[in-house]
């Protein structure tokens, strides 16, 4: 690895992404292209869409040296997804040559998912060309209040932005916010995971005006509900969401799937490049799990509210539980008194069909299953239900 790479590195995790480009002008070599790929992301996502332009140009002159049409091919792509995303069509030649470029490459490697794809973007560039030269066509009369563009080309090229984005990477995660503002606890825990499987990944923000709008074409072109974000893309193919992630890690197949499935991982030794600067925005800090995220009603009143307590501090103490209920107001069944030993014998009473819900893993309000809740550990549910 040179010194310009390890210099623009370190500028880089400083968060001085105009001092990384400094440092990468004219390098060559071991760790260039990944690099320059994550400045384009970081250069795209702030805004500044013609120095993203500027580093997939420069990804593309490093790669060709290297031989490698397959990355090659993933360049051209996202490069030309960032020149379309121009409001006045500016751009959109150059990326309608650097598509044509990719469909040959595509056509020569024999993916006919992948020339399926780029002819779609390829349409949409044209189209896009069209627009900016003020040709009407008859039949985008339909114009997007929204937009302000004809409806034919909006959702061309929102269908173009969806495969462009989960093509743009071996790996792309469309999350809540970003690895250095997570937005929900799924997204975060799916990037940790990423993280500590030393595996690179590309991310997009659904979170935003642009991820809601292209939200309804990921359930059309590839039938996932948009609920179950953050989704996990392998070579444009949808790999899972987080319950997949997770249940993954847990049983230590995450790292063999990404990458048997195309993803790249940290050369050895390296640091992954979001290690140490994940962090989360002040709406994803967790409210630990208390049992209320169900709803207990058809166990009744007082075996609801005890289900709830017992998620709070586990089972046992029942006289402590008894006096607690007691003091809403609670009874028994038969409206007597609430004793310790009544108590106990209510929770033995509701605890399999408490387990049974649970082992379900229906979705709670928070958007999390059991499996995936990132504050199950302090949920004194699942150790209480370890005998039944």
């Amino acid at each position: 690895m040179t010194a310009a790479v390890d210099n623009a590195r370190e500028a880089f995790g400083k968060g001085d992404v105009v001092g990384a480009v400094a440092a990468l002008d004219g390098a060559m070599g071991e760790g260039v292209v990944p690099l320059r790929l994550q400045l384009a992301d970081s250069l795209f996502r702030s805004g500044e869409r013609n120095g993203s332009v500027d580093q997939y140009k420069a990804a593309l002159e490093a790669i060709r040296k290297e031989r490698n049409e397959e990355m090659e091919g993933q360049i051209l792509v996202g490069m030309a997804f960032t020149m379309l995303q121009s409001e006045d069509g500016d751009g959109a030649e150059e990326a309608l040559e650097a598509l044509q470029k990719a469909l040959t490459l595509a056509e020569k490697s024999g993916h006919p998912g992948q020339q399926m794809f780029l002819q779609r973007m390829i349409a949409q560039a044209k189209d896009r060309i069209e627009q900016a030269a003020g040709k009407d066509k008859a039949e985008d009369e339909i114009v997007s209040k929204e937009s302000g563009v004809p409806k034919q080309i909006e959702d061309t090229t929102l269908m173009a932005c969806v495969e462009g984005l989960v093509h743009r990477a071996p790996l792309v995660l469309l999350m809540n916010g970003t690895p250095d503002q997570v937005k929900c606890q799924q997204s975060l825990a799916v990037v940790k995971a990423l993280v500590e499987s030393s595996i690179l990944f590309d991310t997009f923000d659904v979170a935003t005006k642009q991820g809601e709008a292209i939200k309804p074409w990921l359930k059309q072109v590839y039938e996932c509900d948009p609920k179950e974000i953050p989704l996990i893309f392998l070579k444009g193919k949808l790999f899972g969401g987080a319950e997949k992630v997770l249940a993954c890690k847990e049983d230590g197949s995450l790292e063999k799937l990404l990458v048997e499935g195309g993803a790249k991982k940290t050369e050895d030794g390296e640091d992954h490049p979001w290690n140490g600067k994940i962090s989360q925005a002040a709406e994803c800090e967790p409210r630990p799990c208390d049992g209320s995220h169900f709803e207990w009603a058809e166990l009744g009143e007082t075996a609801g509210a005890l289900v709830e307590l017992i998620a709070k501090v586990g089972p046992g103490a029942w006289d402590t539980k008894a006096e607690a209920l007691s003091g809403r107001g609670l009874k028994g069944p038969d409206g007597e008194e609430l004793t310790a030993e009544l108590v106990q014998k209510i929770w033995e009473e509701v605890a399999p069909r408490v387990k049974q819900r649970l082992e379900a893993k229906p979705e709670m309000e928070c958007g999390h299953s059991c499996n995936t809740c990132p504050t199950k550990d302090e949920c004194g549910l699942h150790g209480a239900l370890d005998d039944w």
